[in-house]
């Protein structure tokens, strides 16, 4: 019905064609058909390194929380499924769009810790409960009893308890041969386990440390107002660049109310705001 109602309401000229930028989300940007789109840096697809840049460790635990959320998965697990696959497809078409990213990566790479230290914790420190054996059950089995003999003749018996085992079923990856010897081996081996855990925590630590450090030298790089820029000497003593500033005051004091400015639309934006000037 949805699909329909579009049909017949798209050639009524209600909505226009959709705009270049939209475009652009599904098409190359070379061949959007506005120049001007083209040429802005921010419009081009997202190189690989910027990932890294923003997003630092999360791109390793990215992998690894997004993997578990097809394992039982849940109204809320394919809820952040689908959040993140579109989030990761729109920010790769776009620059601009990496900010989407942000929220889904924070979520999926804290699951991802939380897998980690539970495993690790519980190895190292012998957190983790043994696994439980195969335990008999007893089926109840009701032998039938000859009518006229003994003195209870016609009431009914007591059920009889035959021990029986049940059998532990096998994963999928476990029916072969080389995941259940790594699966045995693993198990037998504890020293492996916790040299296995020290090591993922050491590294979780280093990394976390590494990650604070490099979110705050982020964090005062790009916090800088766009049109003060914070340079250097040659001395190294550093100087607050504000030639943008000085310029939209000079064009607010030097300048009728009514005068219009051509310029490139970023700073077009900046002397409307502060140069008052359309």
């Amino acid at each position: 019905l949805f699909l329909v109602a579009v049909m017949g309401v798209l050639p009524k000229g209600y909505f226009g064609p959709l705009s270049s930028r939209v475009r652009g989300l599904f098409i190359p940007h070379t061949r959007t058909g506005n120049p001007l789109v083209d040429s802005v840096a921010e419009h081009q697809s997202t190189r690989d390194s910027m990932y890294y840049q923003y997003f630092h460790m999360m791109c390793y635990l990215f992998p690894v929380g997004f993997s578990s959320l097809f394992h039982k998965q849940t109204a809320p697990k394919i809820f952040l499924t689908a959040y993140a696959a579109i989030a990761l497809y729109f920010s790769r078409k776009m620059i601009r769009l990496v900010l989407m990213l942000a929220p889904p990566a924070c979520m999926v790479g804290g699951i991802a810790v939380d897998i980690i230290l539970t495993w690790a914790t519980g190895q190292a420190f012998s957190w983790d409960a043994e696994e439980p054996e195969v335990k008999e059950e007893e089926e109840e089995v009701v032998k039938p009893v000859a009518k006229g003999k003994g003195k209870d003749d016609g009431k009914s018996k007591k059920p009889v308890a035959r021990p029986t085992k049940k059998r532990a079923s096998r994963s999928g990856m476990m029916q072969f041969a080389l995941f259940r010897e790594l699966k045995e081996s693993y198990d037998e081996n504890e020293l492996l386990r916790k040299g296995a855990a020290y090591l993922m925590l050491m590294l979780l630590v280093s990394s976390s440390y590494n990650f604070y450090n490099h979110s705050q030298f982020m964090a005062q790089r790009i916090s800088n107002p766009s049109i003060m820029i914070l340079g250097r000497t040659r001395e190294g003593q550093p100087i607050m660049i504000d030639d943008f500033r000085e310029a939209y005051w000079w064009l607010r004091d030097n300048t009728p109310e009514d005068a219009r400015v051509l310029s490139w639309w970023d700073y077009g934006y900046q002397i409307n705001g502060i140069a008052n000037r359309t």
